[in-house]
């Protein structure tokens, strides 16, 4: 908006305090620039022990430690462990298909509803070929461009001359329902301004 009128302006702001680095900063900076000048330095990898985080981990190695009825104790316990966890997730799974099924019915509820307040609003669709009088051979070539498609399953385009057909017989009967709705359209006003 104003932006090609704008011109950029810049403040300088003297830094009063100098900057303030730690030792171990300065360290780390020294010892880089020794590593540049002289020859590379090799560190030794430094073992770190690795600790059980979980609080099944540390039963595991609590009964390994102590030994075999203490070892036989814990597999029973683990096997209790997991037969907890299958009943959770069976009851997880039981819920969540619940849950589904009443959002499927909700939905299928509030698509009635819609569809009924549009019906009230708009009034009923009329279908072109009921009133063209075609519906039977629409319905045909339905039928036939569906058995075309169930026998060539992979080989869609197979159907593709008889789908041309279809097609072209629709478009041309809609053509001719425009058509005659517009003429009937005109004789009606020819014959109000007369």
């Amino acid at each position: 908006m104003g932006a090609n009128n704008s011109k950029p302006q810049t403040v300088q702001i003297p830094n009063t305090s100098p900057f303030q680095i730690s030792r171990e900063v300065l360290e780390r900076v020294e010892k880089a620039t020794k590593a540049e000048k002289g020859p590379i330095a090799t560190t030794v990898p430094v073992p770190v022990p690795v600790t059980a985080a979980c609080e099944h981990c540390n039963r595991k190695t609590t009964a390994a430690a102590a030994g075999g009825d203490a070892a036989a104790a814990g597999t029973s316990g683990s096997n209790e462990k997991q037969a907890q966890v299958q009943t959770y997730q069976q009851q997880q799974v039981a819920l969540s298909s619940s849950w589904a099924r009443r959002s499927t019915e909700i939905e299928e509820t509030q698509f009635t509803k819609t569809l009924d307040r549009v019906h009230n609003l708009f009034g009923q669709p009329v279908k072109w070929a009921k009133a063209n009088e075609c519906t039977a051979d629409i319905d045909k070539m339905e039928k036939q461009l569906i058995n075309c498609y169930h026998q060539y399953g992979k080989e869609p385009l197979k159907c593709a001359a008889l789908a041309k057909i279809y097609h072209t017989f629709v478009f041309n009967k809609q053509v001719d329902a425009v058509q005659s709705t517009k003429h009937d359209d005109q004789d009606v006003k020819g014959a109000d301004n007369n």
